[in-house]
C-alpha cells in the first residue's frame, strides 16, 4: 500500500493494485484499497460504489459480516436517500446478529427528516419489518400507521397482521386494554380496506371473550344498522339486552323486536317482549 500512500488518488496505481490483489485473491487488501480510495473521493456516488464493492468482498470472500455492515454504514452516510443501500445495510446488520442496530440505523436516517414522502414511507415500512422480526409489533404498528397516513394504502395488510399479533400477545398476558385497543383498530382497518366479513369476525370474537363490553356492542350496532345488516344487528341487540340496564335495556328489547320484524321473524320477538325489565 506504500505506493498508494505516496500518491493518493492516483488512478493508475489504484487500478494496478486492484488487479494485483484480485489475481492473488488478497481480498482483505483489496477491500482496504477500495475503502481507502472511497475516502479520497469527492464524488459521493463514486465513493458509495467503491464502499459497496468493498462490503461485498468482506461479506462474500472474507465472511466478515460485521466489517461489511460497518462499510455499508459508511456508504449510507454518503447518501442516506439511497433506499436500496439502507436496506442492504440493514440486511448486513441482521446477518451479523445485530438486528437492533439495523432498527437504530433506519431510525437515525428517519430522524434527519426526509423531504421525499416516498422515501420516508419506504424507511418506515423497512423499520416496521425489522421491528416485527424482533417481535416488537407495537413499534411496527406505529411505523405502519405513519406510513399509511403518508399515503401507503398498500401497507394495510401489514398493519392488520401486526395489530393481530399485538392483540393476541396482549390477550395472552392479560393486558385487556391493549388487547381491546388493538382489536378495535384491527376491525377498523379491515373494514376500511373492504373486508367487512373479517372485521365482523374480529369484533364478534372480542365479544365472545368479553360479553359485557357494552361500548363495543354499541359500536357494532351502529355499524350494522347503518349498513342495514339486520341479521347481524339482531345478534348485537340480543346481546345488548343482557348488558344494558333500566330504560336502555327496554330500548334494546324494543329495537330487537323491530329488527326481527324486518327479518320477518316476528314470533321470535315474543320472549324478548316478555322480559321483566327493572325500572
Amino acid at each position: 500500500m506504500l505506493g498508494r500512500e505516496r500518491v493518493p488518488g492516483h488512478g493508475e496505481i489504484f487500478e494496478r493494485l486492484g488487479r494485483f490483489y484480485t489475481q492473488r485473491e488478497r481480498w482483505s487488501d483489496l477491500a482496504q484499497l477500495l475503502s481507502q480510495e472511497a475516502s479520497q473521493q469527492a464524488d459521493a456516488s463514486k465513493a458509495k460504489r467503491l464502499l459497496r464493492k468493498a462490503a461485498r468482498l468482506q461479506s462474500e470472500k472474507l465472511h466478515d459480516t460485521r466489517a461489511a455492515a460497518q462499510t455499508l454504514r459508511q456508504a449510507a452516510q454518503k447518501d442516506p436517500g439511497d433506499f436500496e443501500l439502507v436496506r442492504e445495510l440493514c440486511d448486513a446488520l441482521v446477518e451479523a446478529g445485530e438486528p437492533a442496530h439495523a432498527v437504530a440505523a433506519v431510525g437515525e436516517i428517519l430522524a434527519q427528516g426526509q423531504a421525499d414522502p416516498a422515501l420516508r414511507i419506504g424507511l418506515l415500512r423497512l423499520r416496521a419489518e425489522l421491528s416485527a422480526r424482533g417481535h416488537d409489533d407495537a413499534a411496527a404498528v406505529s411505523d405502519l400507521e405513519e406510513a399509511i397516513s403518508l399515503g401507503a394504502s398498500d401497507a394495510t395488510a401489514d398493519l392488520a397482521a401486526a395489530l393481530s399479533r399485538v392483540a393476541g400477545r396482549a390477550a395472552s398476558t392479560g393486558d385487556k386494554p391493549a388487547a381491546r385497543a388493538a382489536t378495535l383498530r384491527l376491525a377498523e382497518i379491515l373494514r376500511t380496506s373492504g373486508d367487512h366479513e373479517q372485521a365482523d369476525q374480529v369484533l364478534f370474537r372480542w365479544i365472545e371473550a368479553c360479553p359485557d363490553d357494552g361500548e363495543v356492542l354499541r359500536q357494532m350496532r351502529d355499524i350494522f344498522i347503518a349498513a342495514e345488516r339486520w341479521e347481524a344487528a339482531a345478534n348485537v341487540w340480543a346481546r345488548l339486552v343482557h348488558v344494558e340496564e333500566g330504560e336502555a335495556k327496554a330500548e334494546a328489547a324494543l329495537a330487537l323486536t323491530d329488527t326481527l320484524e324486518k327479518l320477518e321473524r316476528s314470533e321470535e320477538a315474543i320472549p324478548w317482549l316478555s322480559l321483566r325489565i327493572p325500572v
